[in-house]
């Protein structure tokens, strides 16, 4: 059964395919996004509360980074 918010729309996780220089794109946007949370010291940032808005945002761009890089290093195993 589909999940769903109150705006109904489906919150199942998606797929997408990405061509390697689409894939190397978003690398490249992931960490400059990731950057702009410099300007805070991390324990700063972790000393917010959990629902904080900002540490949140920080947590979710550090996982899709983590992510996105995790599959960019599966493009350069071999099979042999």
């Amino acid at each position: 059964m589909m999940e769903t918010t109150e705006n109904y729309y489906n919150t199942e996780p998606v797929s997408l395919q990405f061509s390697v220089d689409e894939h190397e794109m978003l690398c490249d946007a992931l960490t400059c996004l990731f950057s702009c949370y410099d300007v805070i010291p991390f324990t700063e940032l972790m000393d917010m509360p959990a629902d904080s808005e900002m540490r949140k945002k920080y947590e979710l761009i550090d996982s899709m980074r983590n992510r996105v890089y995790y599959m960019w290093s599966q493009r350069f195993e071999t099979n042999g």
